[in-house]
């Protein structure tokens, strides 16, 4: 009687993933945060062993971007103002991404794939 043996490849991990970013004519600077789109089209960030590592590394993407746009916003007080506007509507986008980030499963983007028959 024959045996067969089938392989299961475990990814694993957890994935911290942004929304993509699309042309927009209508939003501020030409583009827009598409939080609407299935996360398997978002862009992968960084990988981790579990989801405490992920939800660590998301804090501390969100706290970098709010410590540079306090520093920005300060060093920004003499530019034009609509120089100004455009580069807050800019970190508020980045901003934005990041505080809206998501830690998911690796199985959920990258799905097991059954080893081909022979």
């Amino acid at each position: 009687m024959p045996h067969h043996t089938r392989a299961v490849i475990l990814l694993g991990g957890w994935l911290l993933m942004e929304a993509p970013v699309v042309k927009d004519a209508g939003a501020p600077g030409g583009y827009r945060n598409a939080f609407d789109a299935p996360v398997s089209e978002w862009r992968q960030v960084s990988a981790h062993d579990s989801a405490a590592a992920c939800e660590r590394q998301k804090r501390t993407e969100l706290d970098y971007i709010t410590a540079t746009r306090r520093k920005e916003k300060a060093a920004r007080k003499k530019a034009e103002p609509k120089e100004a506007a455009r580069d807050e509507a800019a970190f508020q986008q980045v901003w934005e991404l990041d505080f809206h980030a998501r830690c998911v499963p690796a199985e959920h983007i990258y799905p097991p794939k059954e080893p081909a028959q022979k």
